[in-house]
């Protein structure tokens, strides 16, 4: 929205509403972001981890430097997507911050999720599956096994903050 406005030496200024162009542009932001973040996950849980598992990777010795790398670097550019997730919940909910509680919550919620994948729970599975007795024959530990069960758990609570993001930053 634009405003006409004449000072008293008789030159026009025009004043633009900000507030309309930014919104949008946060909320593509934010459903931008959505897409490749659930993107990339869908392709690394759905297609990546099953093709390695069924290949027997998951049992060679050498899987855990190359899981490390893959997954360490996913986990960074999810903490990225996080930030970003959160940097645009809040500018879209600059001024209202009362009507985005829930909303920088969801995306505060993620923020946590990606650092704990990062810092927590990725290195606890690297360190599991790392091969420290060369006597012992290579397999799959039961823990390794629950951790990825609260892996896909985490994930799966991943999607649904990030749909209800989208969600309340489309209204």
């Amino acid at each position: 929205m634009t405003q006409q406005w004449t000072p008293s030496n008789g030159n026009r200024l025009a004043v633009t509403d900000a507030t309309a162009t930014d919104t949008t542009g946060w909320q593509r932001v934010i459903l931008v972001t959505a897409i490749l973040w659930l993107g990339g996950s869908l392709v690394l849980d759905l297609i990546v981890m099953p093709t390695l598992y069924t290949a027997g990777m998951m049992t060679d010795p050498s899987f855990t430097p190359m899981g490390s790398t893959l997954f360490s670097s996913f986990n960074h550019v999810e903490v990225v997507w996080a930030a970003l997730l959160l940097t645009a919940t809040l500018a879209l909910y600059r001024r209202t911050l009362k009507a985005g509680v829930l909303a920088i919550t969801f995306a505060a919620m993620l923020f946590g999720l990606s650092l704990f994948y990062t810092y927590g729970l990725t290195p606890d599975m690297i360190a599991l599956g790392a091969h420290l007795n060369l006597l012992k024959t290579a397999g799959i530990p039961h823990s390794m096994n629950v951790m990825h069960g609260e892996y896909f758990g985490l994930e799966l609570a991943k999607l649904g903050l990030v749909m209800g993001l989208v969600k309340l930053s489309q209204q």
